[in-house]
């Protein structure tokens, strides 16, 4: 299986620019700036993962690998593109949060998303068992399960689908240019 990786390879030492930057820069700990550090973390973490992934699974050692190893590797691929995706809802929750209001939907809105993550634990934990989302041949080969798609596509789009809603709900705490690129970068994901 041959993987493109040029996309990520670009722009993860724009991903880890940014994090050493927050790092030194926004050293406050209000809870914005620690939701923007912790998403931005995430994201390079995702970034990095990828590229890790893509270069065993693209490359002949994936077929001297133990089985375990190959599934630990594209486990964890999933497991931190979700938290990235989670974080960006923390994020834009961030906002509302730091006013100190805390309405029942946001409530709800908290349970829902924390439900939807049990789900997703359950079904990448079992997949050790089932291999009903992924598993590997005896090549080495990555071989899609039937939850496939829900579990390494659909949960992280909820969130970000999820945190995007919030935002426009409540765009009257950010600013306009940020809700703008965040409304881009929500675009320009649904594009890829």
């Amino acid at each position: 299986m041959l993987y493109n990786i040029a996309l990520e390879l670009a722009i993860l030492p724009i991903d880890i620019a940014l994090c050493v930057f927050l790092l030194l820069r926004y050293t406050d700990n209000t809870i914005v700036n620690l939701s923007f550090r912790r998403m931005a973390l995430f994201v390079t973490a995702a970034d990095l993962m990828d590229v890790l992934c893509m270069v065993v699974l693209g490359s002949p050692v994936r077929r001297v690998l133990p089985w375990a190893l190959l599934m630990l590797i594209q486990t964890a691929n999933c497991v931190v593109s979700l938290a990235a995706a989670y974080s960006f809802v923390f994020y834009v929750i961030s906002y509302e949060t730091r006013s100190g209001r805390v309405d029942r939907s946001r409530v709800i809105g908290k349970r829902v998303n924390q439900t939807v993550l049990a789900v997703y634990a359950v079904l990448i934990l079992q997949n050790f068992i089932t291999g009903n989302v992924f598993t590997f041949n005896s090549r080495g080969d990555v071989i899609e399960g039937a939850l496939y798609v829900l579990v390494v596509y659909i949960f992280p789009i909820y969130y970000v689908i999820n945190g995007t809603m919030f935002l426009n709900a409540h765009r009257q705490h950010y600013a306009k240019g940020q809700h703008r690129m965040i409304m881009l970068s929500f675009m320009a994901l649904v594009a890829f």
